[in-house]
């Protein structure tokens, strides 16, 4: 077809046709003859014998094993056999059987490189070796993957059966990489805002921050033990350490025990949640990465526990009314709303109505939680890291800048940030019941 439009027009020499010509003679001798059909056949009717997966790729590798209990249960063995997504397995070893060939080409291993079916090991290789066996060991399929790109609507590749010297191009599409990412669900766990009451983080030098859900906001989280003189960045600054649980992503796993967070500790994270559910976070860094490990436990909530009502200032001064007298509708003599009518409280700030969770719903969570995470370490983003493990200047406002002078010009005064050694005091101070609100202690 080429030949045809450059005769057509009549502005090829006489001496560059003829090499246009040999270079197709010399790929024709390097093509095999066609050889259409299934690359691997037989194995459409075998999928369901595949019991392992193998995949390289520049030295990186990953390995699949099916559970001998549950066939749509697999796990990554490579990594201590964490649970893998059955969906894309499934994916790959269908797409893998129904591969098609569509033209035969080179069986020179000088030719590999220009298509990216080169040793899936070597060094700068692009290509990717998948192999199946079934549940003895057996190999069922084994292909180099190469370049991939697309002949109108269809996807086509370029593929290498292991052990063979010819390269075929192939109809088909295979996602498979030995990424981690591929094969399992990257979120450990998704912790609703709502449920979580408060928040202690403990850093490894011993400074502390404590987090109560907000009395006047429900939505809100406020720091109990604010350094006295201190004031928050702003309202919701609390905030997203409770909410860092939301969904808790990750990056890499391993065995818990692989990972040593006696090393270099950085912060334990306490969430007590309302409903008596308890998870510790525990960080740590390990080869450059800041590993996480998450431990379930329950603690009953308090007998009395509900949602706290904003009350009258009458119906709060005495501190038995907290043991349930002044809760909407529990013998409030101003009425079942719990709020006399023009009090000036905004009502829709009141924390949702719930019911009483039950315990032992909340005792089986727990149990599957300890399950799901006791044995693993997670690796997570540096977002995810620093939202667990702020520390109180995270969450403070600068203190005013030096100045010689000092405050409103006042001579002789000078306003000097406090030391970190300072700062531990300070939150000490606060930890034993002087707020911001005691004034300059």
């Amino acid at each position: 077809m080429q030949l045809k439009a450059l005769f057509g027009l009549g502005l090829i020499a006489t001496g560059a046709a003829f090499a246009a010509t040999m270079t197709l003679k010399q790929r024709d001798a390097e093509a095999g003859p066609d050889d259409p059909g299934l690359l691997f056949a037989g194995l459409d009717e075998r999928i369901n014998d595949v019991a392992s997966i193998r995949i390289i790729k520049e030295g990186e590798s990953v390995s699949l094993e099916r559970s001998k209990d549950d066939p749509n249960e697999w796990t990554v063995s490579s990594i201590g056999g964490y649970p893998a997504k059955f969906e894309p397995i499934k994916r790959a070893i269908v797409r893998l059987a129904n591969m098609e060939i569509r033209e035969s080409k080179t069986n020179k291993p000088e030719n590999y490189e220009k298509l990216g079916v080169t040793d899936p090991e070597a060094e700068g290789s692009t290509s990717r070796l998948v192999s199946l066996a079934d549940a003895s060991g057996s190999e069922l399929a084994s292909v180099i993957l190469g370049d991939s790109s697309y002949r109108g609507q269809n996807s086509m590749i370029y593929a290498r059966r292991k052990g063979e010297d010819r390269v075929y191009l192939c109809q088909g599409k295979i996602d498979a990489q030995p990424t981690l990412r591929t094969w399992i669900e990257t979120t450990a766990l998704k912790l609703e805002n709502d449920r979580v009451q408060s928040v202690t983080v403990t850093h490894a030098d011993g400074e502390t921050v404590q987090l109560d859900r907000s009395a006047e906001n429900h939505t809100q989280f406020s720091v109990a033990n604010i350094p006295p003189g201190r004031e928050l960045k702003h309202e919701g600054v609390a905030s997203g350490i409770a909410s860092a649980l939301s969904a808790l992503s990750f990056d890499d796993v391993r065995p818990a025990d692989q990972v040593d967070f006696q090393a270099e500790p950085i912060a334990q994270a306490r969430y007590l949640c309302h409903d008596g559910l308890v998870l510790v976070v525990e960080t740590a860094r390990a080869d450059d990465k800041i590993w996480a490990r998450i431990q379930a436990s329950y603690q009953a909530p308090p007998a009395t526990e509900s949602p706290e009502v904003t009350e009258s200032p009458e119906a709060t001064e005495s501190p038995e009314a907290t043991e349930g007298e002044t809760q909407a509708g529990e013998g409030a003599e101003e009425g079942e709303e719990g709020h006399e009518e023009g009090d000036g409280h905004e009502h829709a700030e009141e924390p949702p109505a719930e019911s009483s969770p039950d315990p032992e719903v909340v005792r089986a969570e727990v149990e599957e939680m300890a399950a799901q995470h006791g044995p693993w370490a997670y690796a997570l983003p540096s977002y995810k890291a620093d939202a667990i493990a702020k520390r109180m200047l995270d969450l403070l406002n600068e203190l005013p800048e030096e100045t010689e002078t000092g405050d409103a010009g006042a001579p002789g005064s000078e306003t000097i940030a406090p030391t970190p050694e300072q700062l531990q005091e300070l939150l000490k101070l606060g930890e034993g019941g002087v707020s911001s609100d005691d004034g300059d202690g």
